[in-house]
């Protein structure tokens, strides 16, 4: 027998040398261990570990308070309510408990860092402090100094006007362009939400206008608006406006004419003649070129005549095709 290992709830605790004994030390006070232990030779062999035995620390005395919370913070989320947070206490065995205060009064004891007062008059101002406790209880002294918070006036429950005069105008193919009147409140308009086809698009600032892009082409779209206060206030939604996007835009050249031929059919003329170009849109003309220089651009057609042209002399020609979209093809092989 070469020595022990210790395990501790399942976990190897330690490693020892022959001897019979092991002092767990750093533990919780009032917390239950169960201990296994597996003996080991000098080839390594180890045993099966032993059956468990248990044992629960003893209990601490508690003399120690826990430290003072800090970061006291209160905020009027109504005019009936204030929320209070602040940072937990310390403490040498734990926090239980924290005490909140109004004036010199204890209103709530939480185990929670935070507390909702509730209950509260519009336009008042009121007073905290926090202490902390622990479960003996010792008490920590009170934050430092105390936290005032003044409620707001009584709730804002009107609603603003609705939206009018909204207008929808396709400004491309993927872009919507909206506008509308502005809407009045008993404080003030603090924003509108756009929906698209019922589903809420946008919430913008106190603007009356709205730019909805990468739409899809030749699409409708259908928008309604509503607007906004700062207490949350919604008016109803507007009456709706649509538009369609334009088509998209077409950047698809022609297919380069083929079958460019060149007839010289008297001394001062040559016809030239061609196969028709294709394109995902439409061809809507040719142009003709003479040893490079443009020589004259045509609609769809696939013939043209070259006149004033000098006796004996050789002429070289290419063609390319056009769309609507102002794409144009390669130019042709030339004859």
């Amino acid at each position: 027998m070469t020595g022990y290992r210790v395990y501790r709830a399942g976990t190897l605790l330690a490693t020892l040398g022959a001897v019979t004994a092991y002092q767990n030390t750093g533990l919780t006070p009032s917390t239950s261990y169960s201990y296994t232990v597996q003996a080991l030779d000098a080839a390594g062999n180890a045993s099966a570990q032993s059956a468990s035995a248990g044992a629960t620390t003893q209990v601490a005395p508690d003399t120690q308070a826990p430290s003072v919370p800090t970061g006291l913070t209160g905020t009027a989320v109504s005019a009936t309510q204030i929320n209070l947070t602040w940072n937990a206490s310390t403490d040498n065995v734990a926090v239980t408990s924290y005490q909140v205060y109004l004036n010199d009064a204890m209103i709530a004891n939480t185990p929670a860092t935070s507390f909702q007062h509730t209950g509260l008059t519009a336009g008042t101002t009121y007073n905290y402090r926090v202490s902390a406790a622990d479960a003996v209880p010792n008490y920590s002294a009170w934050t430092v100094p105390p936290v005032s918070v003044a409620t707001p006036a009584a709730a804002d429950t009107t609603a603003p006007s609705t939206p009018t005069g909204l207008l929808a105008s396709a400004v491309s193919s993927s872009q919507i362009n909206l506008s509308w009147a502005a809407s009045t409140d008993n404080v003030g308009v603090t924003g509108y939400r756009v929906y698209r086809a019922g589903t809420l698009l946008a919430t913008l600032g106190v603007v009356t206008t709205y730019q909805n892009t990468g739409l899809t082409p030749s699409t409708t779209y259908s928008y309604t608006v509503q607007a906004l206060d700062a207490a949350g206030n919604a008016s109803a939604q507007s009456a709706s406006a649509s538009a369609t996007t334009q088509a998209a835009s077409d950047t698809t050249a022609p297919s380069v004419p083929g079958g460019l031929a060149a007839a010289a059919v008297s001394s001062s003329q040559i016809n030239l003649s061609w196969s028709a170009s294709t394109d995902n849109v439409g061809v809507t003309g040719y142009r003709v070129y003479r040893a490079g220089t443009l020589l004259a651009t045509l609609g769809a057609v696939t013939a043209y005549q070259n006149t004033g042209l000098t006796p004996s002399t050789s002429y070289s020609y290419t063609v390319q095709a056009l769309d609507a979209a102002g794409n144009a093809s390669a130019q042709s092989a030339s004859a």
